[in-house]
């Protein structure tokens, strides 16, 4: 016992080290990231190939499944992002791009840039439990099997003259002794039956088609790859159905055919929607970032980076406690807007990016043989949609924000907690209608029979009750887990031990203040007798459990007004925003305080723009 305690220390210190063997984020060592990306397509190899082994699935959930956790948690918090030093802009000029204000040097850390470093490990962990915990194989969605079948056939079939002579261009008879033989259809060089067996053949093949074949269709990209490196599992039976328009397509169609039209139609309009939306939310996302580090709007701290004497970012960030309320409040609803329009930017880029070399060079089967040239992935280009008008808590986050990672919660989280509830009857006699919604049939209304010294707790649970507390159980676990994926990214972000104590995704670590101590106040003066608070972590999971919370609300309105008082609406929008931005609060402060306004910069392009207008106008 001891010698495993002593192996498992061992093997935590190792996947989690301490402070002081951190290493610097930067050059290759960016490499190290990518490290859990191997087993995973082990996983998903085993996972479609070998799923009927009770040796390989025991092998996959057992050792592959707790090896890729320690190397996803290694590829992350063995790193620190480096300092950046930043020196003032020259006298009589406007800072932009990487200069400070001021007149001294200061050093700053991409903190943000951290923070989604962070999550990452708890991608790479779904993704593993996913793969390995997983029973039965995923296979390839109706539209991909049918373009397989498509050019399975175009493949396959080639037409034989059956003597060497041919006709004549012109349409003339030939008079050679072969004029008159037939020609004859021979696939995989066999000649094909007569027509009354076509059909029967036909059904043959659909019955011989593979659902899981080597590659991804009209590519060489192995299932494995794409199936351990695609988080919303486009393509298969297990993600989203492609929208009507938008079906895969082959990506080698005639040059001059209507298809490859069609296809070199949607992939510019595709590149052209990604880089104006990029363009459009770079703009919003510069303007941002330049408020965000103007110090005529937030005080002396904010800048990009903090001065070098004094400890850089390290020592000095924006606190709370320095600001006003309508400041913290403004800050807030910036940070929480930025994060979509950096979203976008990034997106938009990426898909013009990858859509890129397809349109340059539509007949190369390199191309289209290992990159994902298909408009069908990238249709349309937004990772978020109406965020601004969501009507309901609900609704922003099942279907206005990016859904990323939603099948990764559902498929780890809601899907397993559900079969468990509904193992211990929750709900289990529930009406068939839905739950939440006034019912319009007889039959709807009537609940299974049970008996009569059934207790009312019973009866409760296994009702129209234990159907709301089924779905509510599975939102708040869904959200809690999120929630827990996004505190890692404030373990990245630590400047000290304290602030990387694992407990504190909790919120029961160690105690860290959340006001600056006295000798790292230069712009500010402490009362005497002033409390000092602290702070043990958990905000970033308690903002997403209450957004789990306030999903809830809403369910318990419509079921207690019977459908008819439904969130939705401007009313259903104005309440969303102000939950969502109320609870940012809560959970912003720590960002702030660990300097991850002072290490993020744009180009900066529109600092010099603001900073005229307000010395024109406000000084």
């Amino acid at each position: 016992m001891a010698a495993l305690s002593s192996l498992l220390a061992r093997a935590g210190r190792w996947a989690y080290p301490p402070f002081e063997e951190l290493i610097p984020l930067e050059g290759l060592n960016a490499l190290g990231m990518l490290t859990p990306i191997p087993l995973l397509v082990l996983e998903a190899h085993l996972l479609l190939r070998y799923s009927h082994s009770p040796a390989l699935n025991a092998i996959r959930r057992y050792v592959l499944f707790p090896l890729t956790c320690l190397v996803a948690l290694r590829s992350v918090f063995s790193y620190v992002m480096p300092d950046v030093h930043h020196d003032p802009a020259p006298p009589g000029s406007f800072p932009r791009g990487v200069q400070a204000f001021g007149t001294e040097p200061t050093v700053s850390r991409d903190q943000a840039v951290a923070n989604a470093n962070g999550t990452l490990a708890g991608v790479w962990i779904l993704k593993a439990a996913e793969l390995c915990l997983g029973r039965n194989p995923p296979k390839l969605n109706t539209d991909m099997m049918k373009l397989q079948k498509s050019l399975q056939g175009k493949g396959g079939v080639r037409q034989e003259v059956e003597a060497s002579s041919t006709l004549q261009s012109d349409g003339a008879q030939d008079d050679s002794p072969t004029s008159g033989l037939r020609r004859r259809t021979v696939t995989n060089g066999k000649a094909a039956p007569d027509s009354a067996t076509t059909q029967d053949s036909q059904d043959e093949n659909d019955s011989r088609l593979d659902p899981c074949p080597r590659f991804l269709p009209c590519t060489r990209i192995p299932l494995e790859v794409d199936l351990a490196l695609s988080s919303r599992g486009y393509g298969w039976n297990i993600g989203p159905t492609y929208a009507p328009g938008t079906e895969p397509v082959d990506l080698l169609p005639p040059r001059h055919s209507a298809a490859f039209a069609s296809l070199q139609t949607r992939r510019r309009r595709l590149i052209l929607s990604g880089l104006r939306k990029a363009l459009i939310f770079f703009v919003v996302y510069d303007i941002e970032i330049s408020l965000l580090i103007a110090p005529y709007l937030w005080g002396p701290r904010a800048n990009l980076g903090a001065p070098e004497r004094l400890g850089g970012v390290l020592a000095q960030s924006l606190y709370f406690s320095e600001m006003a309320l309508w400041q913290r409040v403004a800050l807030t609803c910036i940070v929480g807007s930025s994060v979509t329009f950096n979203t976008h930017f990034l997106y938009g880029i990426y898909v013009a990016v990858q859509l890129l070399p397809a349109y340059l060079f539509p007949t190369s089967a390199l191309v289209a043989h290992y990159t994902y040239a298909d408009p069908a992935h990238w249709e349309p280009v937004h990772i978020f949609n109406r965020v601004w008008h969501p009507q309901s808590i609900r609704r922003l986050w099942g279907r206005e924000w990016h859904q990323a990672l939603t099948r990764l919660f559902v498929q780890n989280v809601a899907a397993p907690l559900g079969r468990a509830l509904d193992a211990l009857g929750c709900g289990a006699d529930a009406p068939t209608a839905s739950w939440r919604h006034k019912p319009t049939r007889k039959s709807e209304m009537k609940e299974a029979p049970l008996s009569r010294d059934t207790s009312a707790l019973v009866r409760a649970w296994r009702g129209r009750t234990g159907r709301a507390l089924h779905r509510a159980s599975t939102t708040l676990a869904v959200f809690a887990a999120s929630g827990l994926l996004h505190e890692a990214g404030m373990l990245t972000m630590a400047r000290t031990e304290a602030e990387r104590d694992p407990w504190r995704l909790l919120g029961i670590g160690m105690p860290v203040p959340t006001s600056p101590p006295a000798s790292m106040m230069p712009y500010m003066v402490v009362e005497a007798g002033e409390a000092v608070t602290y702070d043990r972590g958990g905000k970033v999971l308690l903002f997403f459990v209450m957004q789990g919370v306030g999903c809830i609300l809403e369910d318990l309105v419509e079921l207690l007004s019977a459908g008819r008082g439904r969130v939705g609406g401007l009313a259903g929008s104005l309440w969303a925003i102000s939950w969502f931005f109320g609870w940012g609060y809560v959970c912003a402060e720590p960002f702030f305080r660990m300097g991850a306004l002072q290490g993020t910069s744009s180009l900066r392009l529109t600092g010099v723009l603001l900073q005229t207008i307000h010395a024109r106008f406000f000084t």
